[in-house]
């Protein structure tokens, strides 16, 4: 349960126990736990196993978990598998540091184009994963178009001054019209 006080959040374990006393009477005894603290390593735990450390993204397990839940329950879906191109490059030539900036502001950018029930991912590296549900196959090409102009944009590498700029592949499947089924 959670208990709020002075805007300050408090999780209690409330354990209520029947007490009866010599003479038949019922008395309860209200025990108040602060669990706060174990609800927050949960919370970093869970953090940590499902969101990508640098841009804060689900990671590849978690989004394998979604599309599993979406394939189970058998909602559609298009599914864009990102690329970027010319990243290697600024990585190589700036530095991780510039490559992880440039990778949290395509992430910032990429978050900006799409809608709250869409799901964003890192897939890992340079790679990006977009889920979009119920999407129509118009809806999935201006959501294409958006990403790509967004990441046209140059952005300027803090510790560098230099502007730089990365383009993205896009391949897009429609679930279930593009499922494959394999026969044994």
């Amino acid at each position: 349960e959670l208990i709020s006080y002075q805007d300050e959040k408090i999780w209690v374990q409330v354990v209520v126990t029947l007490l009866i006393t010599d003479d038949f009477q019922e008395n309860y005894q209200i025990t108040l736990h602060d669990i706060s603290k174990r609800k927050l390593q949960i919370s970093l735990l869970d953090q940590k196993a499902n969101y990508d450390g640098l841009t804060n993204l689900l990671n590849r397990q978690a989004t394998e978990q979604h599309l599993k839940q979406l394939t189970l329950t058998r909602k559609p879906f298009a599914l864009i598998m990102m690329d970027l191109n010319d990243f290697k490059p600024i990585n190589d030539i700036f530095g991780h540091d510039a490559g992880d900036e440039l990778l949290i502001h395509v992430s910032s950018q990429l978050l900006k184009s799409l809608r709250t029930a869409d799901v964003l991912s890192r897939w890992g590296g340079d790679e990006f994963v977009i889920i979009l549900p119920n999407s129509s196959k118009e809806e999935v090409i201006n959501v294409c178009a958006k990403l790509a102009s967004k990441l046209s944009k140059p952005h300027n590498l803090s510790q560098h001054g230099k502007s730089v700029f990365v383009t993205a592949s896009m391949g897009v499947s429609f679930y279930p019209d593009d499922q494959v089924e394999l026969l044994e």
